[in-house]
């Protein structure tokens, strides 16, 4: 099950790094910007869940944290970069969607995330 974590961790951190040079690339300072202040805000998140006993990863807080970082900040410029000029809220529900499903998969089917808190039940 070990391996699986590493993959899927490895994936993550692959997936979501190519994805965020590619958007960053269309235009280094505004999507640039927004890739470091969600950088910050993802980090700061993470470490607060941690000390406050709502941490759910199975790993360790340092093994994850980049792959927390990429992945937010690989959603926040896909939902700056394509969001439409209408019809925003198809997009918008799609995209928690599939957000929220991936949760999901990751929980009951790999065990990657373990609920802990009173709050997850």
């Amino acid at each position: 099950m070990i391996e699986i974590h590493l993959i899927i961790l490895c994936l993550v951190i692959i997936v979501s790094g190519i994805g965020c040079i590619y958007l960053i690339r269309k235009n280094v300072l505004r999507y640039g910007v927004l890739f470091c202040l969600s950088a910050i805000s993802s980090s700061l998140l993470c470490v607060f869940f941690y000390y406050n006993n709502l941490y759910r990863f199975v790993y360790p807080l340092p093994v994850i944290l980049p792959a927390v970082i990429l992945s937010f900040g690989f959603l926040i410029l896909f939902i700056t970069r394509f969001r439409p000029e209408t019809y925003t809220f198809p997009f918008f529900f799609m995209t928690l969607n599939v957000t929220f499903s991936m949760e999901i998969i990751l929980k009951d089917a790999v065990g990657f995330i373990e609920f802990r808190g009173g709050w997850d039940f």
